[in-house]
């Protein structure tokens, strides 16, 4: 099926997924976040998800790669990206499992029904509005410090949203990770799983994929780390990230069940 492309905007293949997406040709454009928290929220239980903050919807996409049955909605701001996401679901026919509204995650609570969801994913900002650098194109400086709220406003709005003992799965930069722990407990969130991602063996972690369940008792499991890549010259991805990129692809995809 065809779909028309709006100015600056290309038609790519996703991931080897079987799968195509409409990107940004300069603007947003999805990264290896979405990849890994799509492969980190599809070890997880539930049928039905929600993603905050869907961006042009690769997430969402690989998870529906992953999961033939589960269900996915997702919020996002910015009516371009919303767009591409719904354009992509049409182009690969997934209407009925993919659908997106033009909203920011503060207006959860006033459009969802509370206890609807068994699993929310996100990759929230971790710095401020006005901390850091921002990117000069617009449409990537709303995504990754954009008006609609910062981390306490999208664990509101996934506490009131999942289901009792429902998940939720993030990846978030490690520089962040002591407050993530806090307000994921003060939200009524508990921590469950953690794994730090590495870009090499001996580098610091960047990244932490966590997952926290609504109404659980105490307990962190700590798993293994992820290393991503095995040689700092030619940044060849490692063992384990092959493995990621190739559970997504689609003769190794099973309709209904994770690879």
């Amino acid at each position: 099926m065809e779909v028309l492309l709006r100015p600056g905007e290309v038609l790519e293949e996703l991931l080897g997924s079987g799968y195509r997406i409409i990107q940004s040709r300069r603007g947003y454009r999805y990264s290896l976040d979405s990849v890994l928290l799509a492969h980190f929220a599809s070890s997880l239980p539930g049928r039905s998800a929600l993603e905050l903050g869907m961006g042009n919807g690769a997430a969402s996409l690989l998870l529906a790669r992953r999961r033939g049955e589960v269900k996915i909605l997702g919020l996002e701001l910015q009516e371009d990206l919303a767009s591409q996401t719904q354009r992509s679901v049409v182009l690969n026919g997934l209407e009925g499992r993919v659908s997106v509204l033009v909203a920011d995650w503060r207006a959860g609570p006033r459009l969802l029904s509370p206890n609807s969801f068994d699993l929310v994913l996100a990759n929230p900002p971790y710095r401020a509005i006005g901390s850091g650098r921002s990117s000069p194109r617009p449409q990537v400086a709303l995504a990754k410090h954009g008006p609609q709220g910062g981390l306490e406003d999208l664990l509101r709005a996934a506490f009131w949203v999942l289901r009792a003992r429902g998940t939720l799965a993030l990846i978030y930069h490690c520089s962040g990770l002591a407050g993530l722990i806090v307000s994921l407990r003060q939200a009524g969130l508990e921590p469950k799983r953690l794994r730090l991602v590495h870009s090499f063996p001996e580098s610091e972690a960047e990244f932490a994929l966590v997952s926290a369940r609504k109404g659980a008792r105490p307990e962190l499991k700590a798993l293994s780390p992820l290393i991503l890549y095995t040689g700092r010259g030619r940044r060849q991805p490692s063992l384990e990230l092959e493995v990621i990129y190739g559970s997504f692809r689609a003769e190794r995809s099973n309709a209904g069940q994770a690879v």
